[in-house]
């Protein structure tokens, strides 16, 4: 059985909503979930996730994306035709910038 087959719409407009609040309060969700956080960030440099396919799968998608396009190109157009989109994009990027000043060695993971 598939993970996606037990997901419903509720779970999914569950799942928007909440990152629609951690992306406008960033500092809210950072103190919330900064223990979670941590060990994530340790887990995505252990070697254990360097060796697997998790690892390679996100390396050639990023790969991909940079390849086709769609940071230069794709983004900035859906930003120009879609207003909430942009709104979304410059609250994501104040998040990071957030969460980047709390954790300067994630920017490269």
């Amino acid at each position: 059985m598939e993970a996606t087959e037990e997901t419903g719409t509720e779970q999914i407009e569950e799942s928007l909503e909440h990152t629609r609040r951690s992306v406008e309060n960033p500092d809210e969700f950072l103190n919330k979930n900064r223990e979670i956080l941590e060990q994530y960030i340790a887990f995505r440099q252990s070697d254990e996730h360097k060796n697997s396919p998790t690892y390679r799968l996100m390396t050639h998608i990023k790969e991909f994306n940079q390849a086709s396009g769609y940071y230069d190109v794709i983004i900035p157009a859906m930003k120009e035709l879609s207003p909430s989109y942009a709104k979304y994009y410059e609250q994501l990027e104040k998040a990071n910038e957030r969460l980047l000043a709390e954790h300067p060695d994630i920017e490269n993971l």
